[in-house]
């Protein structure tokens, strides 16, 4: 008796447990075939618009064009192939650079005469201030205010003929650049 009860609990479950299975395969069934369906109908509108496009490539073929791969690295690009596009890009970055490179020298040939001219203002200071000062003029608290101005306007100078060198080492170095860049080839 008791092995009977037993068989008929495991039954039960089993029962319940496999039409919980079948219902569940059967929702998986649903999706499935919906998921079908919805292939079917992109394939459907992609084979529509492939035809449209078959036709417009049929038409450049006509003309003698070839229908656009695309734009990547090495395809075609403005109707050069990749090596055509990448010698025409490595032109046009050289052209930037050279004119980089001119106008950094215009900059610093106009800041090198801007220096000659603050020099040249500079040494006038100075020579009046000496003259001044050896004719009596300037004396005492006056003269060691004009003294420092002079020696600021030194020091500004100084420091403004530093950033001409730099200035002028940075445009050297893209000279070099460009020089290499057109050995290369």
């Amino acid at each position: 008796m008791k092995n009977f009860i037993w068989i008929m609990i495991f039954s039960l479950f089993f029962i319940v447990g496999h039409s919980g299975f079948t219902q569940n395969a059967d929702k998986g069934n649903d999706k499935k075939e919906e998921r079908k369906k919805a292939l079917q109908e992109e394939k459907a509108v992609q084979s529509d618009a492939g035809k449209v496009e078959a036709k417009d490539e049929s038409a450049a073929e006509q003309k003698g064009n070839k229908p656009d791969e695309g734009k990547g690295y090495g395809r075609n690009k403005d109707g050069k192939d990749g090596k055509g596009f990448g010698m025409k890009r490595s032109m046009e970055a050289r052209k930037r650079l050279h004119q980089n490179v001119m106008a950094g020298e215009e900059r610093i040939n106009a800041q090198e005469n801007r220096l000659a001219a603050l020099q040249e203002k500079l040494a006038k200071a100075k020579a009046n201030c000496e003259q001044r000062k050896r004719s009596g003029q300037l004396k005492g608290d006056a003269l060691k205010q004009r003294e420092e101005k002079l020696k600021m306007a030194e020091e500004k100078i100084a420091r403004f003929e530093a950033s001409i060198i730099r200035h002028i080492e940075r445009v050297d170095q893209r000279k070099s650049e460009t020089a290499a860049g057109v050995e290369a080839e």
